[in-house]
């Protein structure tokens, strides 16, 4: 064999090593990488579309209708929304879960909280004409009452 043909032979092999390589990297890390950024900017929007803060209005034992002050969805703020909540729901309270709760008891609202505090609602994104109702929150919650310790 000649010396140009050994020469391209090695040149193919260090090609192929360096080809190898590189797919190696982008397709075990760079690729699963980024569409897994992907997907969590995606759940983060989605996450972000779903919370919803503002005024308490009305409250009753399954149901609060807030007034929102903010939300991901700018076409939301301003509006009442009623949302319902059901036993599976996460009550929050502070730092304190109030519901769900291994008693299983129902969620009494109206023994918890009253017309004008500040809550947040998650809820499921609102589909159709009527964007003032929702099927079901998934979490309330508010801040606690101060206790007076500093």
């Amino acid at each position: 064999m000649n010396k140009s043909k050994i020469l391209l032979m090695l040149s193919c092999f260090i090609l192929g090593i360096g080809v190898g390589i590189v797919s190696y990297w982008y397709f075990g890390f760079k690729a699963p990488a980024d569409r897994a950024r992907a997907v969590a900017k995606a759940q983060q929007e989605q996450m972000n579309r779903m919370v919803r803060s503002g005024s308490l209005i009305n409250v009753t034992k399954d149901e609060i209708l807030v007034r929102v002050e903010n939300s991901g969805d700018p076409e939301l703020v301003g509006k009442d929304i009623l949302f319902r909540v059901n036993p599976d729901a996460t009550i929050q309270q502070g730092s304190k879960i109030l519901f769900p709760n291994p008693k299983g008891e129902k969620v009494d609202l109206e023994t918890y909280i009253s017309p004008g505090k500040k809550v947040k609602v998650m809820a499921r994104d609102i589909d159709g004409e009527d964007r003032t109702k929702v099927e079901s929150a998934v979490v309330i919650c508010w801040e606690a009452p101060e206790t007076g310790v500093k």
